[in-house]
């Protein structure tokens, strides 16, 4: 099992209609094990910073995940090209809690 979080770039970026982010959560973390599940999420974002979709917003344990996207806002609805940013945020909330795991890419959307 991986020692570090890690959130890879998505692929294929720039992509058109489906792009895929793998992430991983560790079992070991800063301040001991982390084999519990701790609240994860992953959320895409407008180049405002407005909120387009959340993909993951649940309790996950150790291991490597996979997500796609298919360029569709929370309501279903198709998205214009442009820039997007996914952020990954596990064990507290997106506003930074010790101990909590953050990060945030940059893909492009090209219809």
């Amino acid at each position: 099992m991986a020692q570090t979080w890690r959130l890879d770039q998505n692929f294929p970026n720039p992509f058109n209609a489906t792009t895929t982010m793998h992430y991983v959560l560790p079992v070991m973390c800063e301040r001991g094990l982390a084999n519990s599940p701790m609240r994860t999420t992953l959320t895409i974002y407008n180049i405002l910073g407005h909120e387009v979709r959340t993909l993951v917003d649940e309790d996950q344990g150790p291991g490597s995940y996979t997500v796609n996207w298919d360029g569709r806002d929370s309501e279903g609805h198709s998205v214009p090209s442009g820039v997007y940013f996914y952020r990954l945020v596990r064990g507290g909330t997106s506003m930074g809690s010790r101990g909590a795991f953050t990060d945030m890419k940059r893909m492009v959307l090209v219809k």
